[in-house]
């Protein structure tokens, strides 16, 4: 991934690190030697004080700041090798966490990584807190204290977890023991407020107060039918949820769900509006958030479902929200009768035209012509 701040680029790249085989230890360990399984840069083996080495793993994430006034000069590059991280950057620090699994006990491991105005990435502090980190949101910074959620599954009984962490990655504050038997599905932050959801058989939608860093409070909890997998912000009072429907007394998944939480009183969560896609099974979004596009502009929710029986059908939708009411304007079949499609499918608007870009093809709809396919190109991806 990448991230542009200032005046400069960050690229991370993963590689995983295995010797050539027709190099022995010793020529693999010299300079040029070094060059044929190191990741490079400009050409060079990255340098050995610029590796970060953990107990195991053979993975490796390289971080490099680049010039964008000097596209060929590299102000710093870092090289962590492990088993396996994810990373959340902000505009002054890099933090890389993973899961360690040892003694049958789950803790993630936290790193920050400065970034610095003349372009260093710099090693400050490193700690662990207990339980996973279950969503791609449970992780975020505000005014310098990182709020982190997580899934602990270790007990006889899992619960969830909220920490809040200093700048140098000290407990400032926790909260222990939410939703038990349950694990964090989606979560979301707004200012001081943070959003996560957990399932059983309801979906408990949690609201925390983290406007004390020393204490994070619990200040509501909605229960709804089913769970949302994915949160996202339509607007500053507005909360949309996609996940499935389910069965309240028994969990069995009814279809995919989409709801809207009105958070205007964070305290007070109320759900809206919802539509279920009965027999639906499937949605991209719910595992790939670049998979949805969300404009409260357009006023258009856009996104892929699956559906398994009686026959496969992949189906491209799209859902507007006005005057508290979902309403779909578009489903069509994208593959259906059996033919099985994996493809990476994304939507983009210029206009009033939307775009869903694929492998293979590109469709254009437009918007104001009750969404009539207006034009269609397809390709072979190389």
């Amino acid at each position: 991934t990448s991230r542009k701040i200032g005046g400069r680029l960050y690229l991370f790249t993963n590689q995983s690190l295995f010797l050539p085989q027709d190099l022995s230890r010793k020529e693999a360990d010299m300079e040029n030697g070094a060059a044929e399984w190191i990741p490079s840069v400009n050409g060079r083996a990255v340098a050995p004080d610029c590796i970060y080495l953990a107990k195991k793993g053979s993975d490796s994430l390289l971080a490099v700041s680049v010039d964008l006034d000097d596209h060929c000069r590299v102000a710093d590059t870092k090289l962590l090798v492990h088993a396996y991280t994810q990373l959340y950057v902000t505009r002054d620090s890099v933090f890389l966490y993973h899961t360690d699994y040892a003694q049958n006990r789950e803790r993630t491991r936290i790193a920050r990584f400065s970034l610095e105005d003349d372009g260093s990435i710099l090693a400050k502090a490193a700690a662990s807190v207990k339980g996973s980190v279950m969503d791609t949101f449970a992780v975020h910074e505000r005014d310098g204290y990182l709020q982190v959620l997580t899934t602990v599954t270790d007990a006889e009984l899992s619960e969830n977890r909220v920490y809040v962490l200093d700048h140098n990655l000290k407990i400032t504050g926790k909260l222990t023991g939410l939703a038990k038997g349950e694990q964090i599905y989606s979560a979301r932050f707004a200012g001081a407020v943070g959003y996560f959801v957990t399932y059983r058989n309801t979906d408990p939608l949690f609201t925390v107060d983290f406007s004390d860093p020393k204490k994070p409070k619990v200040i509501g909890e909605l229960k709804v039918t089913g769970f949302s997998e994915y949160l996202h912000f339509w607007s500053d009072t507005l909360l949309l949820g996609i996940g499935y429907e389910t069965n309240p007394e028994n969990g069995e998944r009814i279809g995919v769900k989409l709801s809207m939480f009105d958070v205007s009183d964070p305290s007070n969560v109320r759900e809206k509006d919802r539509i279920v896609l009965e027999g639906v099974h499937d949605c991209d979004g719910m595992y790939d958030y670049k998979a949805v596009l969300v404009s409260k502009e357009k006023n258009m929710i856009a996104l892929t479902t699956d559906t398994y029986s009686p026959v496969y059908q992949r189906d491209y939708r799209v859902f507007s929200y006005a005057d508290g009411k979902f309403s779909s304007c578009l489903q069509r079949a994208i593959a259906k009768d059996g033919h099985y499609d994996d493809g990476k499918w994304r939507s983009v608007y210029v206009g009033d035209v939307l775009y869903l870009v694929g492998q293979n093809r590109t469709v254009a709809f437009a918007k104001n012509e009750g969404w009539k396919v207006i034009g269609r190109v397809e390709y072979r991806a190389i």
